[in-house]
């Protein structure tokens, strides 16, 4: 997962902590996508701004192209812009649950 470390190493993004968690098969059986998570710890009163995209770019194939979802923060998931439903739905929102939790997040 080189992009994490490139993306890490980016000075903008010193206080930010990312966890990656595994999402399961997208529409297409060859293409797996994950939910990666962020927690940037903002200056001034150090409170923390949880952020969370579903992607494709670490699957090995990717019929529909490198994507990079906005599925919303801690507060207010927002799933609108994935044509997922049924179980594969419920598998990505307890991924993203699970990536937030590992940034220490309780909700």
């Amino acid at each position: 997962m080189q992009w994490v470390r490139t993306f890490l190493n980016d000075p903008a993004y010193s206080n930010t902590n990312v966890s990656v968690v595994e999402a399961g098969e997208g529409n297409y059986a060859s293409e797996t996508w994950d939910v990666v998570a962020m927690k940037s710890v903002t200056s001034g009163a150090g409170s923390s701004l949880y952020q969370s995209f579903l992607t494709n770019v670490n699957s090995p194939e990717q019929p529909s192209g490198e994507q990079w979802i906005d599925i919303g923060t801690s507060s207010t998931p927002v799933w609108g812009s994935v044509t997922w439903t049924g179980t594969r739905l419920t598998d990505g929102q307890q991924a993203q649950k699970i990536a937030f939790a590992c940034l220490g997040w309780q909700g």
